[in-house]
């Protein structure tokens, strides 16, 4: 099931084994149709648990929108009609409203993804970068130079960008522009973190498994999330992984190839491991000798497709990246 070819349509098919009696046992159509009506009217995803516009499908939902869900459509479909000679009489508590996104672009069906890499679409430099002011005035103003440079980790789920720095997530779906709301706390996001045992600060590496499901890095732990739950008893040791006594974190997390396989960097090391069967293949190498031309530490790294080529954006600490094309 994907968004059609022409803007707004919506496509079913048979890859889903879809049910209409509110049944665990499928996938429930009615879910999964009022969420991509949601994208076909212009809505993006939302972090907000009630929402019909929540990325994870954790099967059969209450067909009421929630507020977030309200609030999106206000922006598109009333505040936005005021003329803009109007909007400066607007009470100060209230903020003009970007302009709406576009309807998604064809993209898999929210309950199974493949594991793909970001394609030119979903790429944004740095430089590129951009941000709205916040919506509500309740809402904390963070610094925009916040999301400039030295970021924790950057990833790509389920065709998104998401960065992370310090306590706060960043979200893009479009290439140079964040989505509205954001960035939010991490802990909201994740909100099962805010439970854990452990005091989670900020992550230090993530990324999408070939099996789509969500793992994050924290100190010598790791968080695996299937839509908003932890599972497979997180966290867990990161020498789950096969790693060496030395290795006390992971810098950052990147999957190459077809089948993808993961590497995992860190300090002058990367390790490649078959995430499908649990394996790592290769001991230790060095990330100079292999990747010329890059230093170490490495701070993020990211992935993403153009046409028969892979692309591979190292980023240092600091706002300096170099891309690598193979």
């Amino acid at each position: 099931m994907e968004l059609g070819f022409l803007g707004g349509d919506i496509h079913f098919d048979d890859s889903e084994d879809w049910t209409l009696d509110n049944s665990y046992n499928g996938v429930d159509f009615y879910s999964v149709a009022i969420h991509e009506m949601g994208h076909s009217l212009g809505l993006g995803h939302s972090s907000e648990p009630n929402s019909i516009m929540n990325p994870y499908y954790t099967g059969p939902q209450p067909q009421d929108i929630g507020y977030d869900d309200i609030l999106g459509m206000h922006s598109l479909y009333i505040s936005r009609t005021l003329p803009d000679d109007l909007v400066d009489l607007l009470p100060s508590t209230i903020k003009p409203q970007p302009s709406p996104r576009i309807p998604h672009k064809p993209h898999v069906h929210w309950s199974s993804f493949s594991h793909e890499t970001c394609t030119d679409d979903n790429i944004v430099t740095l430089e590129s970068v951009t941000t709205y002011k916040p919506e509500v005035s309740t809402r904390k103003n963070y610094n925009i130079d916040e999301c400039k440079g030295n970021f924790d980790a950057i990833s790509c789920f389920r065709g998104e960008i998401f960065v992370f720095k310090n306590s706060l997530l960043w979200r893009l779906n479009n290439p140079g522009s964040i989505q509205q709301r954001y960035p939010v706390q991490l802990l909201r996001f994740f909100q099962v973190l805010a439970d854990s045992s452990e005091s989670i600060v900020k992550i230090d590496a993530a990324y999408e498994r070939p099996d789509s499901n969500i793992v994050l890095f924290h100190g010598n732990s790791y968080y695996v999330f299937n839509g908003n739950h932890l599972i497979e008893n997180s966290p867990r040791p990161i020498m789950d992984y096969g790693f060496p006594h030395f290795v006390d974190k992971v810098d950052a997390v990147m999957m190459y190839g077809v089948p993808p396989i993961t590497y995992l960097f860190s300090g002058e090391y990367f390790w490649v491991y078959d995430d499908q069967n649990k394996l790592l293949l290769q001991k230790h190498r060095s990330i100079k000798e292999h990747f010329k031309g890059v230093r170490t530490p490495i701070d993020d790294v990211l992935t993403w497709k153009s046409g028969k080529y892979f692309n591979i954006l190292f980023i240092f600490l600091s706002t300096k990246f170099l891309n690598y094309i193979l």
